[in-house]
C-alpha cells in the first residue's frame, strides 16, 4: 500500500494508492513511525549510521570503544574502525564529548 500526502491551496488531501481518504483513514492504515516516543523529526529519532569522518584505524578500535564509554558516550565501532552512530543525538553527545564539530550538520546538530 502506497500512502501520499498532497498540500495545496485549497488544503490537505490524503492518498492510499492513489484514492483519496479521509486524514483518520490514511494514519489508520499508515501510522507514523516513531521512535522513543519521540516526533519524526527529532534528534533521537533518525536512524543508526556508519561515520566515514570519526574513524579509527583498526587496531585501534577496542582502545575507541573503551575511551568512548569512558567520556560518557558508549559507542560501537566497526572492525573497519567506523563508528555506529545510533541516532543524531548520539552523534551530537560523541562530538561534543571529543571537542569536534559537525561543519555539515543542519540546525541543532
Amino acid at each position: 500500500m502506497t500512502g501520499k500526502i498532497k498540500y495545496t491551496a485549497l488544503g490537505t488531501f490524503y492518498f492510499l494508492d492513489d484514492k483519496e481518504v479521509s486524514k483518520e483513514e490514511f494514519f489508520t492504515a499508515l501510522p507514523p513511525k516513531l521512535a522513543n516516543g519521540d516526533g519524526p523529526c527529532s534528534l533521537s529519532s533518525t536512524p543508526a549510521h556508519l561515520s566515514d569522518g570519526l574513524a579509527v584505524h583498526p587496531d585501534q578500535v577496542q582502545e575507541a570503544e573503551e575511551s568512548a564509554k569512558k567520556r560518557g558516550v558508549p559507542t560501537e565501532f566497526q572492525r573497519d574502525g567506523r563508528p555506529v552512530m545510533r541516532s543524531r543525538a548520539h552523534q551530537k553527545a560523541y562530538l561534543k564529548a571529543y571537542g569536534f564539530h559537525n561543519r555539515d550538520g543542519g540546525f541543532g546538530d
